[in-house]
């Protein structure tokens, strides 16, 4: 976990030297964590194209959905006994 916040404060002072260095043309009406070089939101489509697929390919990981990544942590996180498999199915999920 510490490793986890400690990674997140290291970005977080980035994300504000880039924002100093940028000046005016910083858009923070979010106050996002990740963001676009400038400030401004990550559309879904280009987190895939640019950073997602490009990182699973480097690794030699098979193509999957950025949505499947949250199935995956749960099952860790099961694995781990983090947390207890819920009493519902996945087919009980609401669509």
């Amino acid at each position: 976990m510490r490793h986890g916040l400690e990674a997140l404060r290291r970005h977080r002072r980035r994300q504000l030297e880039e924002r100093l260095a940028l000046g005016p043309v910083w858009q923070d009406e979010w106050g996002l964590v990740f963001t676009t070089r400038v400030g401004s939101p990550i559309r879904p489509g280009n987190l895939l194209r640019r950073s997602f697929w490009p990182a699973l390919k480097r690794a030699e990981l098979p193509r999957v959905r950025f949505h499947d990544l949250s199935h995956t942590a749960a099952t860790l996180l099961l694995l781990r006994g983090t947390i207890r498999r819920s009493s519902r199915s996945c087919s009980d999920t609401p669509r």
